[in-house]
């Protein structure tokens, strides 16, 4: 019994030494686990800790956010007053620019007004002013006759020696030094060396004539040249409705009326030779020169063509202006 009860005892011993070694591994292995859970909870400590600033940086940032909301609300509702007033602004701009356009129409009218106002005393003026020179020139009238010493044999003077046109033939005259003998024209009896002097010249439906002065030392033989280097100031008609003044070269007169009576005005010490429409009281053209010499009244009624141009020149008294 007791050899078996000493069995009993050593096999409860190795029993015991056995869970003995269970234990220690199990102490082991819960040491081991328990610095594992140590490990953990710090971990998680941390965690924790980091989770909290977090918390609190998050809960500072929703507090920043809160606020910039509110100061965002705050100018939200700032700009939608100013958007109302800008919208009132808006509209009293849309309203004052309604205003000023209907004045800028009002005052463009009115610029235009002033503006055909302007043109029309422009205008008159300048009518004015050409009837007070054409007036003043009228006041310098002068009785002018015309020398038959030196018309064309070509040329039909009256009895009067006021008018003259083509006869068509030619007359058997006296060939003196005075007398044209190509050009078929004829100068006045009076010559001027000063002073101012005006006559008119009665056109009517002539086609073709030329007037105005010549100097004392023309040629009066053989073929002229109508240009003030030649020693001739004068205006002429051509084909009917050209009018030109005889510079060099020619000046084209763009007339709208036809004239049918030629004022000649002649200032000898200004040395200008103007000529008119003595009818409308129009300037046509006026030539400048100094002059040395005696001056002509110079005429020129061209060739009959066949009936077309038989009009005579005539020279007519100058109305009186009151």
């Amino acid at each position: 019994m007791i050899t078996a009860y000493k069995k009993m005892l050593t096999a409860d011993k190795k029993m015991l030494t056995a869970d003995k070694k269970m234990l220690t591994a199990d102490k082991k292995r819960f040491t081991a686990e328990k610095m594992n859970l140590s490990a953990d909870i710090e971990m998680l400590t941390a965690d924790k800790n980091k989770l909290s600033e977090d918390v609190e940086m998050l809960t500072a940032h929703k507090n920043k956010l809160s606020e910039d909301v509110e100061m965002l609300t705050a100018d939200k509702n700032k700009l939608s007053e100013d958007v109302e007033i800008l919208t009132a602004d808006k509209n009293k701009l849309s309203e004052d620019v309604e205003m000023l356009t209907a004045d800028k129409k009002m005052l463009t009218a009115d610029k235009n007004k002033l503006s055909e106002d302007v043109e029309m005393l422009t205008a008159d003026n300048k009518s004015l002013r050409s009837e007070l020179e054409f007036r003043r020139c009228c006041s310098y009238a002068v009785n002018v006759t015309l020398d038959p010493e030196t018309a064309h044999p070509r040329n039909i003077l009256s009895e009067d020696r006021k008018s003259v046109r083509d006869g068509g033939t030619t007359q058997n005259l006296p060939d003196n030094p005075q007398r044209f003998d190509a050009c078929p024209c004829v100068l006045g009896l009076e010559c001027f060396t000063l002073g101012r002097h005006y006559w008119e010249v009665e056109v009517g439906d002539k086609t073709n004539w030329d007037l105005g002065v010549c100097k004392d030392s023309v040629s009066r033989k053989g073929m002229i040249s109508l240009t003030p280097e030649d020693g001739y100031w004068v205006v002429t008609q051509r084909y009917g409705d050209e009018y030109w003044a005889c510079t060099s070269p020619n000046t084209l007169l763009p007339l709208s009326v036809r004239p049918r009576a030629v004022g000649i005005f002649l200032d000898y010490e200004a040395g200008k030779v103007s000529f008119y429409d003595a009818d409308n009281i129009s300037h046509l053209f006026t030539f400048t020169h100094t002059f040395t010499e005696k001056l002509w009244p110079y005429f020129n009624p061209g060739l009959n063509r066949k009936g077309k141009n038989a009009g005579a020149l005539s020279i007519r008294p100058v109305p009186e202006w009151e």
